[in-house]
């Protein structure tokens, strides 16, 4: 009884504005703990999960990969050069993006040094052709046509700078955005001024 009563002095806006703020209550906290329980997931995922990617001295085998004009071509080592400049990239990728601007320093750097440049997309041929004319990309970008690239390369994330020796060993495989001192060792790699 004295509940009723107590609904009857309630105004009908309070008594919604009450029920929808306990709704609102309920649904925080359903989500809060949905939340507690995703992060628990994510964290046992990534303890679980170790990044493979390549390392120093590891041999790599050639290249095959499409040129914009639909070509297939092949990087084999050894080459005429000193060393190969890879960037592994995808056309709609933030982290790609962000670090182009470091591949373009080292490509105007060291475009006449002892080494070759090479892009490797990910992305289709068509949206490759569109990257390259919207950023005018002066560096070789080519499209990865072969999937045993990507296990053969262990390419679990882009972008990944990758430097090889002619023999087809790795000098330095960097997976993510470049760093200004990134930058800067690969240039002392490529020049032979030291080791990254």
């Amino acid at each position: 009884m004295w509940f009723i009563s107590i609904i009857q002095k309630i105004k009908p806006l309070d008594l919604a504005h009450s029920i929808l703020t306990i709704i609102l209550i309920i649904i925080t906290f359903i989500l809060s703990r949905q939340n507690q329980s995703l992060k628990e997931k994510i964290s046992n995922i990534i303890s679980h999960q170790t990044i493979s990617k390549l390392e120093e001295g590891e041999l790599v085998p050639p290249l095959t990969f499409e040129t914009l004009e639909g070509i297939t071509s092949k990087l084999s080592f050894p080459g005429s050069k000193d060393s190969y400049l890879l960037f592994f990239l995808k056309v709609d990728c933030p982290h790609c993006n962000n670090t182009l601007g470091k591949w373009l320093m080292l490509t105007d750097v060291l475009n006449h040094e002892k080494c070759s440049i090479l892009g490797l997309s990910l992305s289709d041929r068509v949206e490759t052709q569109k990257y390259v004319r919207d950023n005018n990309i002066p560096f070789t970008l080519g499209v990865i046509s072969d999937s045993q690239i990507v296990d053969n390369y262990k390419i679990s994330g882009v972008p990944m700078t990758l430097i090889v020796n002619p023999e087809g060993k790795v000098k330095t495989c960097i997976l993510g955005e470049l760093t200004d001192k990134n930058v800067d060792d690969i240039i002392s790699e490529i020049r032979g001024q030291g080791s990254i």
